[in-house]
């Protein structure tokens, strides 16, 4: 305690002076947040466009009325989740294996680590030409290989069928390395005591899996789900660059579309009212994530 021109001054407790001091960052980060989240959400409610800027007026929910009539919308958000759910489950599972492989030592082991985790700090812009050059029809190296085996030369990215195959592969190869680091982290928390006493009981490789390494890693499993899906649902720049979208609409995603509405048709409005949408959904999955971190790890 101490005194100031006859006031009584207390020392502020640990928590509230932790508080303060994070004040002034908390209000510039939410500023540079709410800002933009605000005119967003403005925006969904009016009807403006770039190319009739003195046409503004106020519409209610009329574009969320129509986007749901929207057939590059519709198009987005079916390739969005079928995409996101297709990339997710194979690194998941690819992952998981992966991990289990890589949990104990053996001769080149951190060798094998360092080159399955190269492709994570590759920059995305780098990853997309690659591999547009690299499944390019006359020079890449891809098809050079299936020209070499005397096979005819193919268009990867040239077809819709391919294409939505070959954008999953690349985001796969992207950001496995991510899932995997995670995977071998969860594996740590697993008692060997339990994966022992299950040798004990005469219980083989899938009886660990199953009743030891799963159960333990269930949190840190569901964890990984979910961020990997609010990630890769909002990814962009691989599938863009890569495609743009196309053949046709076989890689629209929901980004892509929010970018042609807003930079290509400059509807702004329309542009808004799918980020929106976007972002309540991933706002839900948020939740989910938030109490998936508490959820007890014996659960």
């Amino acid at each position: 305690m101490g005194k100031a021109h006859g006031r009584t001054w207390r020392e502020p407790s640990p928590r509230l002076l932790g508080f303060l001091l994070l004040l002034p960052s908390l209000v510039v980060i939410a500023l540079i947040n709410l800002y933009p989240l605000t005119y967003t959400i403005v925006l969904s409610f009016l009807n403006k466009d770039l190319l009739r800027p003195s046409n503004v007026r106020f519409i209610g929910l009329a574009n969320y009325v129509s986007l749901f009539r929207s057939a590059d919308f519709l198009t987005g958000l079916r390739h969005s989740v079928s995409i996101t759910g297709w990339s997710v489950a194979i690194q998941v599972v690819a992952a998981f294996g992966l991990a289990l492989m890589l949990r104990k030592p053996f001769r080149g082991r951190d060798l094998i680590r360092g080159i399955f985790i190269l492709p994570w700090p590759v920059p995305s812009f780098v990853a997309a030409f690659a591999w547009v050059w690299m499944l390019d029809y006359n020079f890449g190296i891809v098809n050079n290989l299936v020209h070499a085996a005397g096979l005819a030369r193919y268009p990867f990215l040239g077809t819709p069928q391919s294409a939505y195959v070959t954008v999953i592969l690349a985001d796969v190869w992207k950001h496995l390395p991510w899932t995997l680091v995670v995977m071998l982290a969860g594996l740590s928390m697993v008692s060997e005591e339990l994966i022992e006493a299950i040798r004990v009981d005469g219980g083989g490789f899938w009886a660990e899996i199953w009743h030891a390494i799963v159960p333990s890693m269930k949190p840190v499993i569901a964890l990984v789900v979910v961020l990997r899906i609010i990630w890769t649902f909002n990814f962009f720049d691989l599938i863009y660059l890569m495609t743009g979208g196309g053949p046709g609409q076989a890689t629209l995603i929901l980004p892509i579309a929010i970018y042609s509405a807003a930079f290509r048709a400059y509807r702004i409005s329309i542009a808004a009212t799918m980020g929106m949408v976007m972002l309540i959904g991933l706002g839900a999955l948020a939740i989910v994530y938030l109490r998936l971190q508490r959820w007890d790890i014996t659960a």
